[in-house]
């Protein structure tokens, strides 16, 4: 998995101190510099924050991210439904740190997480279903969760297998904003238009 560009070295030779100025005092100036570039780093990066038991709801159908049946759901395949968050379904997620990004983890069944088909990253045709969480970048079970630059009212829900290609893949319903339950979820390339069905919000 490809990981994150490194800050290229600046060839050029380094500036000499001014008269009156401490070596001391120079190499306390650089150190602040590179703690404000290190800051402005990582709070622009992709966010993966652990966010436990919400339902989260999708910003253009209006509808759920739903596991089949009400009880602790099995091997399932991941659908959207109305909305009914609490503990009388199975609609309520943890969003778990992982060792790239987070997991989305099933709150009735802890030990199932979102999966996509085999390991590689997803593609177009790849639905999301519920399989045993892996923790690892060798899965493709790993998020990024990325806010709209605007309003910050919704978030894309971003592979993190996808997220340095070319093509990030993010999670979407089937078909163009279609309120209809029981569609599946899965993988579809990012757009930034809040009018497609891959922007989501947590209830």
């Amino acid at each position: 998995m490809k990981t994150s560009p490194r800050i290229q070295k600046n060839n050029a030779a380094p500036p000499r101190l001014r008269k009156g100025i401490s070596r001391s005092r120079a190499f306390a100036v650089l150190l602040s510099a590179f703690s404000v570039i290190a800051v402005t780093i990582l709070t622009t990066g992709p966010a993966h924050a652990s966010v436990y038991n919400r339902a989260i709801k999708n910003h253009t159908t209006e509808k759920c991210i739903d596991l089949p049946g009400f009880g602790a759901p099995g091997l399932q395949p991941v659908t959207q439904y109305d909305c009914r968050p609490g503990t009388g379904d199975n609609q309520m997620f943890d969003l778990v740190d992982g060792v790239d990004g987070f997991l989305i983890r099933s709150v009735k069944s802890p030990g199932l997480c979102l999966d996509f088909p085999n390991f590689g990253a997803p593609t177009s045709a790849d639905k999301v279903s519920l399989y045993y969480c892996q923790n690892t970048t060798a899965d493709n079970q790993l998020w990024y969760l990325k806010r709209n630059d605007d309003a910050r009212t919704a978030f894309q829900l971003i592979s993190a297998k996808t997220y340095y290609s070319g093509q990030r893949m993010c999670l979407d319903v089937d078909g163009f904003a279609w309120k209809v339950n029981d569609l599946r979820l899965g993988a579809y390339p990012c757009s930034a238009s809040l009018s497609d069905d891959h922007w989501w919000t947590f209830l």
